[in-house]
């Protein structure tokens, strides 16, 4: 009995140490498990094995158990007969500890610049379907930054006497959250463009003629993905989007969920 409450004892202590050394780590945006593991100075085998499911899946805003970079020196210690000292080479102490700062520091400045860059967040690849009215086209939207969202829209209308095509610039804001898998995204943007459309001609009636239009308004979406691919060099992955688009023409909102708009496509995410 009492060599069953001391190793019991042992089990405990063994994981409140264990406990004591994990730090905690937040994944942020642009981080991938290399750069975190060089930012404290641990491997990525250490990694792995402090996170089992982080094989599985690595996304923003998962939090990691971050092993302390003395942990392979005390190992090394236990392990061998040598005295500690003569392990400087085994052990990133000083010279090993210098050469893995100057990855991390790259590591850093990249994020940065992922940070700045163009539509680093992401792009959507939309289709455009409103059979009701005959409408099709093509939706295109970037996030050039966190909460910035830009948007180009392409359409066109087909009815039994004329045809109906919009272009349109859009720039406001909008974001995406991940859920493992599942991407939310929604979007809310000002816009300015053409509207072209077909009028009857007052002498003959049956004939038309087309006419051009300043064509602005605000437009709103929601939008959900499923994550359909992970890029393994970049880290990108794929998502497979449906969304509804409000449209509200000259900024009239009567009917403007009613008369939404499907989109289908794809969303990227970097």
């Amino acid at each position: 009995m009492k060599r069953f409450l001391c190793v019991i004892f042992l089990a405990a202590n063994m994981l409140a140490v264990s406990a004591q050394t994990m730090q905690k780590h937040t994944v942020q945006r642009g981080e991938t498990l290399e750069s975190v593991a060089q930012k404290y100075g641990v491997t990525v085998a250490a990694m792995k094995e402090a996170n089992p499911d982080i094989g599985n899946y690595f996304y923003v805003g998962m939090v990691l158990n971050v092993p302390q970079a003395s942990q392979p020196i005390q190992k090394s210690a236990e392990s061998t007969d040598k005295p500690i000292l003569s392990q400087s080479d085994e052990a990133p102490v000083f010279e090993p500890t210098k050469r893995d700062s100057a990855p991390s520091a790259t590591a850093t400045t990249s994020t940065v610049e992922q940070e700045k860059g163009f539509l680093n967040s992401g792009s959507d690849y939309l289709l455009v379907l409103r059979p009701k009215d005959k409408y099709y086209g093509f939706h295109y939207g970037g996030q050039m930054s966190q909460y910035i969202y830009m948007a180009f829209d392409a359409g066109a209308g087909f009815t039994k006497y004329n045809s109906t095509a919009t272009i349109t610039f859009g720039l406001g804001l909008g974001s995406k959250y991940r859920f493992g898998p599942i991407l939310l995204q929604g979007s809310l943007y000002p816009y300015i463009g053409g509207y072209s459309y077909e009028v009857p001609k007052d002498v003959n009636p049956t004939k038309t003629k087309r006419k051009q239009k300043l064509a602005y308004g605000a437009q709103a979406n929601l939008g959900a993905g499923y994550n359909i691919h992970t890029g393994k060099k970049k880290g990108g992955k794929t998502y497979l989007t449906v969304g509804y688009y409000m449209n509200a023409f000259e900024f009239e909102t009567d009917g403007m969920v009613k008369n939404g708009t499907w989109m289908v496509g794809l969303t990227t995410d970097f």
